[in-house]
């Protein structure tokens, strides 16, 4: 379900396969259409969709079914998003126009049984089924996740981004959130040091979250990617900035967590890394204040303790 070809412009073959374009193109546009008309229409998350392939099979399938059948089969679903479900087949139109309109944009819609679908989210226990991809997904075997506190002080962000400027140095990929604080320095570290980055959005992929990093996120496109699970033009919320979380670690081989309170979406991306077998760190401040409690937490948990950016060196070696 890939369409990427469809835009102007050589595609990226680290991140696109070929596809012969004719009818396998336009076979996979109308199934990728009908994905998002059963997704962004209704608005409904990866475990509920998951939940109903597993019973029904096919996206064809869900699409037949009445409201009442998807209900009792998704229970974590609402009788308007059923109903929408079960109208969803009434407007594929809509999303094969939306898909086209963002593939001139620059992004890519990718299904989750797609070859070029990023093969760590498949051990997650619901990948998103469909993902917008603006840029180039990085090519590099390791990618480390570096997450933290919004409001850091001066020395974590500066931590963040020495951890990523070593990242870029030993060709390894940087995975964050694009928020405001520890997110930003991480993103910006990679970059610097010429290295690759991925922002996993909690929003949109046409709506860029917080306005302040827009710039940066335009300078992620030319290093890396954005990605977001959500219809393009979702607007934040809580629960996707909290779902996300498990698509940074799963990207990753490692999390390192630079600073947090003891709540938080760090403190999540910790403990999803942790169900999937991950290298979970997290700096050991000589000095601790709130924002760097979680940090303590972790390690008395049984966290990696990265005293210095040249502990990220060990780390990597049992990282895979």
């Amino acid at each position: 379900m890939l369409l990427s070809n469809m835009r102007s412009g050589a595609a990226n073959p680290a991140w696109r396969p070929a596809m012969d374009v004719g009818r396998s193109q336009s076979s996979s546009l109308a199934a990728t259409s009908l994905r998002a008309a059963l997704l962004w229409r209704p608005g409904i998350g990866a475990a509920a969709f998951r939940d109903l392939r597993t019973t029904l099979g096919t996206d064809s399938a869900i699409a037949a079914a009445d409201a009442e059948t998807l209900r009792s089969i998704a229970r974590r679903i609402t009788e308007d998003q059923a109903r929408a479900l079960a109208t969803a087949s009434q407007h594929v139109g809509e999303h094969v126009r939306e898909v086209l309109s963002l593939a001139r944009e620059g992004v890519d819609v990718v299904a989750d049984d797609d070859p070029s679908y990023p093969s760590r989210l498949l051990r997650l226990s619901a990948p998103p089924p469909l993902l917008c991809v603006r840029g180039r997904m990085p090519t590099a075997e390791r990618a480390v996740a570096i997450v933290g506190t919004r409001s850091p002080t001066g020395a974590d962000c500066e931590m963040a981004r020495t951890l990523a400027l070593r990242c870029a140095g030993l060709g390894v990929t940087v995975v964050s959130g694009l928020a405001l604080g520890v997110d930003t320095a991480a993103h910006a570290g990679a970059i610097e040091g010429g290295g690759q980055t991925v922002a996993v959005l909690g929003c949109g992929i046409s709506v860029i979250y917080p306005q302040r990093n827009r710039g940066l996120a335009e300078r992620i496109v030319r290093r890396g990617a954005l990605i977001s699970e959500t219809s393009p033009r979702a607007p934040v919320s809580v629960a996707s900035l909290m779902a996300r979380n498990r698509i940074t670690a799963a990207l990753a081989s490692a999390v390192i967590v630079v600073a947090s309170g003891l709540r938080g979406g760090s403190l999540a991306t910790a403990r999803h890394a942790e169900r999937l077998g991950l290298q979970v760190a997290a700096v050991a401040w000589d000095d601790i204040h709130p924002k760097r409690e979680g940090n303590t937490m972790l390690l008395e948990s049984g966290a990696t303790a990265l005293h210095r950016p040249e502990d990220l060196d060990a780390l990597l070696s049992v990282s895979r």
